[in-house]
């Protein structure tokens, strides 16, 4: 993506989070003074008036700190510092175990000794084959935390290698959410999973390339 249109993405990112905080506080207070007044006047209930505004406010204030003030946490599915999560179903094979040499300290390798590629991507493998198997890509996927976690360029290539694997991933391609903050995918975008998890990557990597600088 060109610089002035990641310039101007950002701007307008940031105008909308702004227009977001001030009709967040506008609207609800609206509401607020409207229904305490109501209260107050209309019902002929001051005390209730007084105590509706005071508990609504604490409530709006609360919201606001939690939607607009705190940052929201990582999504667990996705953490750099994880060591042995392989794709579901998948069986670890640690990079200790001298049946290979990992290309980083993080790098390991996971098979499936049970046939859960739905495409075939990955094809099972059988323990006392392991040794053999294990040389050829067809047979083993990489997961590396420290790459394929930290940035969304990462997430996005390890989803993608996901779907042509055939695989998904904890919450990745079921009904929960993958993630908290960066993407908006739900369980709605198609009902079959190869789609969702490819509608997925494409979110995490529009989401890099408006990242870059």
């Amino acid at each position: 993506m060109p610089v002035t249109s990641t310039v101007a993405a950002k701007k307008w990112e940031k105008t909308i989070l702004t227009v977001q905080r001030w009709s967040y506080w506008i609207i609800g207070l609206l509401v607020l003074l409207f229904t305490s007044y109501f209260y107050y006047s209309g019902l002929d209930r001051p005390v209730a008036g007084v105590l509706w505004f005071l508990g609504g406010f604490i409530i709006l204030y609360y919201y606001w700190i939690k939607w607009f003030v705190l940052k929201q946490q990582a999504d667990p599915d996705f953490n750099p510092a994880a060591t042995g999560a392989c794709p579901d179903y998948l069986s670890l094979i640690p990079p200790n175990s001298g049946l290979y040499k990992p290309t980083s300290r993080t790098q390991y390798f996971c098979v499936d000794y049970i046939g859960v590629s739905r495409n075939g991507g990955l094809l099972r493998t059988k323990p006392a084959d392991i040794a053999k198997d294990i040389k050829n890509p067809k047979y083993r996927f990489s997961v590396d935390p420290a790459k394929d976690f930290k940035t969304a360029a990462g997430r996005a290539a390890f989803v993608n290698r996901l779907t042509k694997a055939g695989l998904s991933y904890n919450s990745v391609a079921d009904n929960t959410l993958p993630t908290q903050e960066e993407f908006a995918y739900t369980s709605d975008l198609s009902p079959d999973v190869g789609t969702q998890m490819a509608s997925y990557a494409s979110i995490l990597a529009q989401k890099a390339k408006t990242a870059k600088k």
